[in-house]
């Protein structure tokens, strides 16, 4: 049981951000789903430049990016830039976070009056 914790606690450790947060995405950025990513974009935004496409692999590639993540930030992009064009800013920085919070930060949102009950589900 404590090499389950001491791994799950490494894991955590690797994929939080300094802003107190974990990604809810896993898994491996495969070339097929960069090339899918890419058509998809292409055939929406005609417009974006070839170098646009090499800028965007590199920084998906250092950003850890998985399959679903990219897929999820192009339809993303896909569904809200409203200019003529998206920056590569717009693609990356869409992501799934949940926010961690020490039991310090629970008592004081417990304090100011903080909910920690769950949502009620969506129904579509």
């Amino acid at each position: 049981m404590k090499n389950l914790q001491q791994s799950s606690l490494s894991t955590l450790a690797t994929e939080q951000d300094n802003d107190g947060s974990i990604s809810l995405y896993t898994g491996v950025l495969t070339p097929q789903c960069v090339v899918s990513a890419s058509i998809k974009l292409k055939n929406t935004f005609p417009a974006l430049p070839a170098g646009f496409y090499d800028v965007l692999n590199d920084r998906i590639k250092d950003k850890g990016f998985s399959d679903q993540r990219l897929m999820d930030a192009v339809n993303h992009v896909i569904d809200t830039c409203v200019y003529p064009t998206p920056t590569i800013a717009n693609i990356i920085s869409s992501a799934k976070r949940i926010n961690l919070y020490t039991y310090d930060d629970v008592l004081r949102l417990l304090a100011t009056g903080a909910s920690f009950a769950p949502r009620p589900p969506i129904h579509r």
